[in-house]
């Protein structure tokens, strides 16, 4: 591949200046595990596209002498420079790497006649990439803002008065209406993110308090310990959700392993609250599903088939109020 002013700025030092250390880690291990697909060249421009939770598309251009970068999931959608950003980046330095000497300043010397060519859908006036270097340490990752989706910034129903979500660490609505819990495979962020298909799928539901757990990023700093006060807030919050929901709807993703889903499903097996979907192919199918029909849980065995039941017992829940 050729190379756009954007492969002569990049430097993994460079990019360990721009993601925090576990963003960089984790980046680096999409790299190595090729998770990096249809990398291709677009005028100035370079488009990957990453294998996560789902598949995300990634666009890395020069600007002054610096990175600019773009990536459509949440986190590159707040102008975080992700995980995906970096196993692409590592792959065009990989690629880059790989051109003969002659090449490359071949290609340098046609690429600097003219400016980089920003992208018109994400305008370097929104600073992504922006923020110049640091040679000293690295830049700290962006806060997470409390509520993940514009409609949930605000207890409030939205205007149409559908379903607003309500995702940790934010504080729980006070709520008068029906709410749903979201528990499932979340695999610190690797599992598929059917959390945000079941949000779009409720959306129209009046009234509805959506709480989802799924951050849109995980720390992976985070230490698994009851002395670290970032873990016991999650957890604590998942607990008080799962107390004050009417509805727990629970997805076992065929290709997680989902341990704390596993937990969940014995403290709230006798609930009465509980629709469980554990599609085949689940490393503990069988288990799920004894406990299930031991406690005579609602389960059903696809997603869409889930969704489905949450609508009708959400409706049941909403006409007892």
């Amino acid at each position: 591949m050729s190379g756009p002013p954007v492969v002569h700025v990049l430097h993994a030092a460079q990019l360990r200046d721009l993601a925090d250390g576990p963003t960089f880690s984790r980046g680096e291990r999409y790299f190595r595990e090729g998770r990096v697909s249809a990398l291709a060249r677009d005028g100035k421009t370079i488009r990957g596209t990453v294998k996560g939770a789902t598949a995300y598309d990634v666009r890395l251009w020069g600007a002054g002498g610096r990175i600019a970068y773009a990536c459509s999931c949440p986190v590159g959608e707040e102008g975080g420079f992700c995980k995906h950003c970096v196993a692409v980046a590592l792959q065009l330095i990989e690629a880059r790497n790989a051109q003969p000497d002659d090449e490359e300043e071949g290609d340098e010397e046609q690429d600097e006649v003219d400016e980089p060519e920003v992208p018109p859908t994400k305008p370097l006036s929104k600073a992504r990439g922006a923020r110049p270097p640091s040679s000293t340490k690295p830049v700290k990752p962006e806060p997470r803002p409390e509520i993940a989706t514009p409609a949930a910034r605000s207890s409030a129903p939205p205007a149409s008065g559908g379903a607003v979500e309500h995702v940790a660490p934010a504080p729980l609505p006070e709520h008068d209406g029906p709410q749903v819990f979201l528990a499932g495979s979340i695999d610190q962020g690797e599992a598929e993110d059917w959390q945000r298909e079941a949000v779009a799928a409720l959306a129209d539901i009046p009234d509805l308090a959506i709480l989802n757990p799924r951050r849109r990023e995980w720390d992976g700093r985070v230490e698994g310990r009851v002395e670290d006060p970032d873990f016991v807030a999650q957890v604590e919050w998942e607990l008080e959700a799962m107390e004050r929901a009417d509805v727990i709807a629970m997805y076992f993703a065929p290709a997680s392993r989902a341990p704390i889903t596993l937990l969940e499903l014995g403290l709230h097996a006798a609930s009465g609250k509980l629709i469980v979907c554990c599609p085949d192919g689940y490393f503990r199918k069988g288990n799920v599903d004894l406990v299930c029909r031991r406690y005579g849980v609602h389960q059903t065995h696809d997603f869409a088939a889930l969704l489905r039941a949450l609508r009708a017992r959400l409706g049941a829940a909403r006409s007892k109020r």
